[in-house]
Formats: structure tokens, sequence, C-alpha cells
């Protein structure tokens, strides 16, 4: 009998353990180089996902929506003469080129890009990842929220952008890749489409369509760059994380007025809902709250022309 009990309080802590990922998503549970950015801390961002080819080689970026789901950026899939299959996602993540024992990765089963996206720029850059199996929750590896169709978070709200990518055009990030955060307001569709729209050295202009939402400062020096394709943009309201943003493009990497553009989630939120149904579980309405007062950094960057770029990592 007492073994009977025994396993009925283990099997209900199971049950629990995914109750709560549902009921508790886009929390920190250790916590109740992105370009101009700095080195994270384990288990600061548990629903970071590293893409990584079938050498093994990270060249995305994802977001954990649920325990078997994960977000990223369409064009990250579209060249399949570049992307060696299958395809990995590994949670839990921190320095790529250290032994991990928080590090879970999984095979991905299938990729269901937005039909809508056909070439760079175009609205809908954006993917869902079926893994092949659930993952359990733990203190490094969890879901965010998905904010409801609709839901709007105001301009100039301080938001985190989380990657391994490079940490200026052209440069790597150095060993041991630890991933690096960096704190950006967000910029609505119609600014910052009048930032694209404004001479920056040569820098490509592009159409910022209101299904997109900027990240950046004038002046530059921060942002996605390289390898961070489809990686989140976290925000928080209401104690909760949500995944507002997917990186997507940009010119160049933190160029004067041509801030990191991202698709905005809530726009895709019942397509998402659609192609994975128990990504309803971590669905969130949220009332607006203040935007957060956390400090930003910057530091020079090379401003040169370049052409818009996405975000990914071949």
């Amino acid at each position: 009998m007492a073994s009977l009990i025994r396993a009925v309080f283990w099997l209900s802590l199971g049950t629990y353990g995914i109750m709560r990922a549902a009921a508790d998503c886009g929390k920190v549970p250790l916590f109740q180089r992105i370009m101009g950015g700095q080195n994270s801390t384990p288990g600061k961002w548990p629903w970071q996902v590293s893409i990584r080819d079938a050498k093994g080689t990270h060249f995305c970026g994802g977001t954990l929506i649920d325990n078997k789901t994960v977000i990223s950026a369409a064009h990250c899939f579209s060249n399949t003469n570049m992307v060696q299959l299958p395809v990995t996602a590994c949670l839990g993540s921190f320095s790529l080129n250290q032994t991990n024992p928080n590090e879970v990765c999984v095979k991905v089963k299938n990729i269901t890009s937005y039909p809508n996206y056909t070439k760079d720029t175009d609205s809908g850059d954006i993917s869902i990842l079926e893994l092949d199996k659930e993952v359990n929750m733990t203190n490094y590896i969890y879901p965010i929220c998905v904010p409801v169709s609709g839901l709007t978070f105001p301009e100039g709200q301080n938001c985190s952008v989380t990657g391994w990518g490079d940490i200026s055009f052209g440069t790597n990030l150095p060993d041991p890749r630890t991933l690096q955060e960096v704190t950006l307001p967000l910029i609505a569709a119609n600014k910052c489409n009048k930032s694209y729209h404004t001479y920056a050295g040569g820098a490509a202009q592009a159409e910022i369509r209101n299904d997109m939402i900027c990240t950046g400062i004038p002046q530059g020096g921060m942002g996605a760059c390289q390898g961070d394709s489809g990686g989140p943009v976290s925000c928080q309201k209401d104690g909760l994380w949500y995944l507002v943003g997917v990186v997507s493009f940009a010119a160049g990497c933190g160029l004067p007025n041509r801030p990191g553009v991202n698709t905005l989630v809530p726009s895709f939120s019942d397509w998402i809902v659609q192609n994975d149904p128990r990504a309803s579980e971590n669905l969130r309405p949220a009332a607006a709250t203040p935007a957060s007062e956390a400090s930003t950094r910057c530091i020079s960057s090379l401003l040169i022309p370049l052409s818009l770029i996405l975000l990914v990592t071949y």
C-alpha cells in the first residue's frame, strides 16, 4: 500500500510539473552577444533555443512556447540547400562551446512556415517547429507566453533580445560563445518605416509593415546580428514574459537609423494556435504596464554601407 501511495504521489508531482508549465508560462524559475550586449546568466532566458544543422552547428535562434513546440523565423529554413537536415533544437543552452549538463537537444520533426512568406523582408517571417518528443520543464528549460491576437505593447517599452549571433558585422561571438542579451526599446512599425527611408550612408531601405515591430536606438550600436535570426524579443507584462517578436532582418548590424526588424507575434497568434493547438495553453492576455527602467549600454559599430541582411548564420 505504501508503494502505491508513493507511486501516486510521484505521478501527481509529474502531472503538476506539466500543468505548471501551462499555468506559469513566461516565468523564470531560477529568478522569480547580440551586438552591444553582454553575457547572460544560466537560466535567465529558459525559453531560448539554439537551432542547429546536421553537423551540430548553430545557425538560428528559436523560442520554446510549449513542451513540444519552438517558434523561429521562416527565412532560417527557406533555403534547404544551405540548411543541412535534420535540424535539431537545443534547449537549456548557454555557452555553445562548453559542456552543459542543463542542455537537452531534440530533433525537429516538422517545420511549418507561414504560407505567405516567400522572400526576404516579406511579412510572416515565422515558423513553427514541432519537436520529435516532448521535453521536460526544468529551471533552464521553460516556455514563454504567447500574446493573444491584438495584444499591444507600447512603443518605448524596454524588451530583451537574446542570441548567439555575431557581435558586429562579420565578427563572430568569441569562445566559449556565451548567450548574449541586450535591452532595447520597441519601435512602432510606422516610425520604424520612416527610419528605414531616412538616408543612412548608403544602408539599404525597406518597407516596414504593421505586422512587424522594431527594436533599437537611433544612434545604433546595439541589436541583433547574423546568427540571431529566429530568436526572441521578450517583453514583460504583469510579471509574465511574452514572445512579442521573432528576430527577422536588418540593414547591417546596429547601424544608425536601421533598427532590427522583427515579426510581430500577436499578428500571428491565431495562425500559431491553428497549427499548434497546445500553444493555446500558454496564450495570454495582459494589461499594459509601464516600460521597464532597465539600463542599456552602447558600443561603437562599423558604420559601412550594407544591404539588408537576414540574421542567419550558414
